[in-house]
């Protein structure tokens, strides 16, 4: 298996024309021939081009960490996946499809087309912004019937995030993996295991139920009357089915896993086979109702393979949470009768934020240029569109040594640079090899200066929600928008503000109010000059802070609201001119939708001015603030505690990730080679 894992070669079956045709017969024939031909050309070009207005259906088929070597067609005689296989035969496969490391953020930008960064998912999300229209909305916006069968996970904590909420007219599955074992509250604090034996499901926002049976053919059940419930109404549908095979724990029914040893491989093998079984019954149903000719088949996985049991991403280096070529690319198949070409396999890059423009584009012919994938219609009906190279972005937090492994993909130069746990970063020529395997960089401080200013640009571009400069002469001074992402204790968040004070005036009573979120958190600017930051009912009092001159003041907070078990507290830090200088930590709040869609206010006062305000879904910290890690390795331990206190691992880093906030700048940053450093 080679990269693409093989380019297209045509097939030169030729053999010439046998000797008898000669005179009229042989120019008789070239005619006939050539109109044969000219017939074939105008039915090649009529699927070639977008036939806007249609309204074919749409299925989804989301598998959850499969791997690309999980499939027969690439090539495994190991893999038994006879639907999936004859899936990619009807229509085009990708082999160079990206997805996202872990599952929530991948799941997010196949709904909204954008990176997951840009809705707090890229480390931590909470929902999909409501400023953002999903998939399913786009779709219910142009006449469809939208549902959801499986597995949701990307926004449970407010059920203003849950599928009805987000474009789905019925859905039957689970919020996340950790609530499959018992009925329990959406937010309760208990560390749970999944299981595929007589799980709890919702059906749309009813409290869960225990069903009898194993997970994968419940959905299976669902979805399987859901295509024969709307075969006969004429309103085009949108169905994803969401699986949760194969994810640990590795449990397939015993009508497949007796086919297989009794071993770990045999079992993940055996999963894998009854994923694929579903497959062949939805697209046999499909076909059993005469609705398979208008209706586009989607098929792909929300990130490579955990390499437990199989090597479930060879020949690619890396695997699911890591930050490799293996922990990126999956499977991704379309399928369409008659309209995608059979038996084709395209080695373009492209990603899971391009399945929303595609269907956009053919809908409408026309996609948002908002959005952040790019549409693949051209390739898939052959008009010979490209897909125009851009930089991809990685990240992915590790909460057990507070951290950031992050990855970034050179789509021109094909160079895939990557930093696990902040540690040197390690540079791949994936054109000398494509499997990610060869660290091809020696010099480390060459690659950081070359590999930080791209990553940390692009990461800027995708995590800033809102950016403005303020004068006493504006009125705007709330920002309503991006409920989740601007409140501390919820999500990810970061705000910077540029702010000048002027002296108190003497025998002044009061405090002045710099920014606050009602019943929330408060800044304030206290009459003995200090600031003091308040986050519910705790605060910490900040230094004095010089007067007649800007400061920098920046306040960053996390709380992980999509793990298995939720943070039992949320930590708010205060840095001011780029030190940190304060910390509180107050009880995980337990938010409620009214809560957050307080907006941030900043009071006007003629004691203070407000410079440039920035506002970002990325948790910012310090190199030598103190380190909270749970690492077993005693000398690992050490290294990560000695780098961080001397702020020499790659990322997180304030200085690198500064605001300018005092800087009359765009507020972009650029970095000087020959000092070292970012400036505005």
């Amino acid at each position: 298996m080679t990269d693409g894992y093989a380019q297209e070669s045509a097939s030169a079956g030729w053999q010439g024309l046998p000797l008898l045709l000669n005179g009229s017969l042989w120019w008789g024939l070239l005619g006939l021939f050539g109109i044969i031909g000219l017939l074939s050309w105008i039915k090649t070009a009529d699927t070639s081009q977008p036939e806007h207005g249609l309204r074919p259906n749409i299925l989804l088929l989301l598998a959850d960490d499969l791997g690309v070597n999980d499939v027969g067609y690439n090539g495994n005689p190991e893999a038994r996946t006879p639907n999936i296989d004859e899936l990619a035969a009807s229509g085009m496969r990708f082999t160079r499809h990206y997805a996202d490391t872990t599952c929530s953020p991948s799941r997010v930008s196949i709904l909204t087309g954008r990176y997951a960064q840009r809705s707090g998912f890229r480390h931590d999300g909470s929902k999909i912004p409501d400023e953002y229209l999903t998939l399913a909305e786009y779709l219910k916006q142009q006449g469809y019937h939208t549902e959801l069968t499986g597995k949701w996970h990307a926004g449970e904590r407010f059920r203003s995030g849950w599928p009805l909420q987000k474009g789905f007219d019925h859905w039957f599955g689970f919020l996340n993996q950790w609530q499959l074992a018992t009925a329990v509250p959406h937010d309760h604090p208990k560390h749970l295991r999944p299981t595929y034996r007589n799980p709890y499901l919702r059906s749309d926002n009813q409290p869960p139920q225990q069903h009898t049976g194993h997970l994968t053919d419940l959905l299976l059940t669902n979805t399987l009357q859901a295509i024969e419930g709307n075969a006969d109404k004429s309103q085009p549908w949108f169905l994803m089915h969401a699986f949760f095979a194969p994810h640990t724990p590795i449990d397939p029914h015993e009508r497949f896993a007796q086919q297989f040893a009794a071993t770990p491989e045999g079992r993940y093998r055996a999963l894998v086979l009854q994923l694929d079984s579903a497959v062949g019954d939805i697209l046999a149903k499909l076909d059993e109702t005469g609705q398979r000719e208008n209706t586009v088949v989607i098929f792909l996985s929300d990130n490579g393979g955990t390499n437990t049991e199989v090597n479930n991403n060879f020949p690619f280096v890396g695997a699911k949470s890591g930050n490799q070529e293996g922990s990126f690319r999956t499977p991704l198949i379309f399928s369409w009768h008659e309209k995608i070409a059979s038996g084709r396999q395209q080695n373009e890059i492209v990603m899971n934020t391009d399945i929303y423009p595609t269907i956009q584009e053919l809908l409408e012919g026309k996609t948002d240029e908002t959005l952040d994938g790019n549409s693949l219609l051209g390739l898939l009906l052959g008009s010979g569109e490209r897909v125009v190279p851009e930089p991809r972005l990685w990240e992915d937090y590790s909460w057990v040594v507070d951290a950031f492994s992050t990855s970034y993909l050179d789509t021109v130069s094909n160079w895939r640079y990557s930093s696990s746990w902040g540690f040197p970063a390690a540079g791949v020529d994936l054109s000398l090899d494509y499997t990610g395997a060869e660290n091809a960089f020696a010099d480390s401080a060459a690659l950081y200066r070359h590999y930080s200013p791209l990553f940390y640009r692009e990461l800027e571009r995708l995590s800033l929600l809102y950016q403005d400069d303020w004068s006493e002469s504006s009125e705007s001074r709330e920002i309503p928008g991006f409920a989740a992402e601007r409140t501390p204790g919820v999500g990810n968040f970061t705000l910077g503000l540029g702010v000048t004070v002027q002296p108190v005036a003497p025998g002044s009573e009061l405090d002045v109010v710099l920014a606050e979120q009602a019943e929330i958190w408060q800044l304030t600017f206290t009459k003995e000059g200090r600031l003091v930051l308040s986050l519910l009912d705790k605060s910490i009092t900040g230094p004095i802070v010089s007067e007649n001159r800007c400061q920098e003041i920046i306040l960053s907070s996390v709380n992980p609201g999509m793990l298995a078990r939720e943070q039992a507290a949320t930590r708010m830090k205060l840095f001011v001119n780029r030190q940190l200088v304060a910390t509180v930590d107050v009880p995980t709040p337990q938010f409620k939708d009214e809560h957050i869609q307080r907006p941030l206010r900043f009071p006007h006062s003629p004691v203070h001015s407000l410079g440039k305000v920035m506002l970002s879904n990325i948790s910012r910290s310090a190199g030598n603030e103190p380190v909270n890690v749970s690492l077993p390795n005693p000398a690992m331990l050490r290294l990560i505690k000695r780098k961080r206190r001397n702020d020499a691992l790659f990322y997180p880093s304030i200085k690198e990730l500064a605001w300018q906030a005092c800087r009359p700048t765009d507020g972009h940053l650029s970095y000087t080679e020959s000092r070292g450093e970012w400036n505005g």
